[in-house]
């Protein structure tokens, strides 16, 4: 049912605008980060790893990952506090 009230909202949409382009949202842009993505995410920035690197290794876009990381730096329970867990940079790591 998903699929037909798309292209009906398209076919408004598209009489409504004509010439415009249409482009559908993904419902993975909300999707939230799992506490395992912002633990390694963590000990990926500080082993100095890119931020692109980053959003590769997790599926997730570059963006993604840069206001992730800004929300994280800004948070009060000190998200980049020392922590040791080997087991989540090897997460990382492996392809």
């Amino acid at each position: 049912m998903g699929e037909w009230r798309f292209q009906q909202e398209q076919w408004i949409l598209s009489n409504q605008y004509p010439g415009y382009d249409i482009i559908a949202s993904s419902s993975e842009r909300n999707k939230k980060y799992e506490s395992w993505e912002i633990e390694t995410m963590i000990f990926a920035k500080k082993d100095g790893v890119a931020d692109k690197i980053i959003a590769e290794r997790l599926g997730r876009t570059y963006w993604s990952v840069v206001y992730k990381l800004a929300e994280l730096k800004k948070a009060p329970n000190g998200a980049f506090s020392k922590t040791n867990n080997p087991v989540l940079k090897v997460a990382l790591y492996a392809n």
